[in-house]
């Protein structure tokens, strides 16, 4: 599945639940079609299910002559996720906290050409891990619910490269290697569907923005810069969620006929 789309899909799937929210109950096997009271606001916590796109450039400012390696890594994901929210007549807002483990990384052997003499270069890549804390702004349409967020993402990156030439540079290889976390930013959304008092079905997305570091080629005479930057990181997730009620009871909604 590319990029382009699993974001129509979700971009889809949010338009419908959209339109067709305010007549969720309609269909709902629980709730019927009577007015029905529904409660967001409270704890809750839950496992995903997660399919990553991460793509990330190789390249030295020292030795353009490397070029850069553009490595990606697509896999699938496993996590937990938790947070707090509370109902204000339809709008809900909340904290979402959630993590995933897992998948492999990608690999790239490249040709480059230094002082007439041809060097070959070995790099890889992998995410590991990723975490995001972020604020949610939802609006519900009784057991519906529609959400924006944005806030913090960190994502373990292991990165590791080989290089040899007979340039008078890297003549008996050098190499880096780093296991270690990247800070950045995020923004996303997604729906929520509580198809029981306690429980809900979802998908929720991620974009994901991370810094850039600067690790070493040590030659043995002196390092070489090698930057390393996780430019673009998305997510997609199915949710299931348990939710811990407290608090007053929000305003009851009748379904639309």
């Amino acid at each position: 599945m590319s990029r382009s789309a699993a974001v129509s899909f979700v971009v889809g799937a949010v338009a419908m639940f959209a339109t067709s929210g305010a007549q969720a109950q309609s269909w709902n096997p629980f709730y019927g079609t009577a007015p029905t009271v529904v409660n967001w606001t409270g704890f809750y916590i839950g496992g995903q299910g997660t399919y990553r796109w991460a793509s990330l450039d190789v390249a030295s400012p020292d030795f353009p002559q490397f070029g850069t390696a553009s490595l990606n890594s697509n896999e699938w994901m496993g996590g937990i996720h938790g947070g707090v929210q509370q109902q204000f007549g339809q709008w809900v807002v909340g904290v979402d906290l959630s993590g995933d483990w897992g998948g492999n990384g990608d690999s790239e052997n490249r040709n480059f050409t230094i002082n007439n003499t041809t060097g070959i270069g070995n790099f890889g890549e992998g995410v590991d891990q990723i975490f995001t804390a972020t604020g949610r702004l939802g609006y519900a349409w009784s057991n519906v619910m529609l959400y924006a967020k944005g806030g913090y993402a960190r994502a373990e990156v292991s990165t590791e490269g080989v290089v040899t030439t007979t340039g008078g540079v890297c003549d008996t290889g050098c190499s880096f290697s780093r296991d270690g976390g990247h800070g950045g930013w995020t923004v996303g959304g997604g729906f929520a569907w509580m198809f029981t008092p306690h429980v809900s079905l979802g998908l929720d997305y991620n974009y994901i923005g991370l810094g850039s570091e600067t690790l070493s080629l040590d030659p043995g005479g002196g390092d070489i810069a090698v930057r390393v930057e996780p430019d673009n990181i998305q997510t997609v997730s199915a949710r299931l969620t348990f939710y811990f009620n407290t608090g007053p009871e929000p305003v009851a909604y009748a379904p639309i006929k």
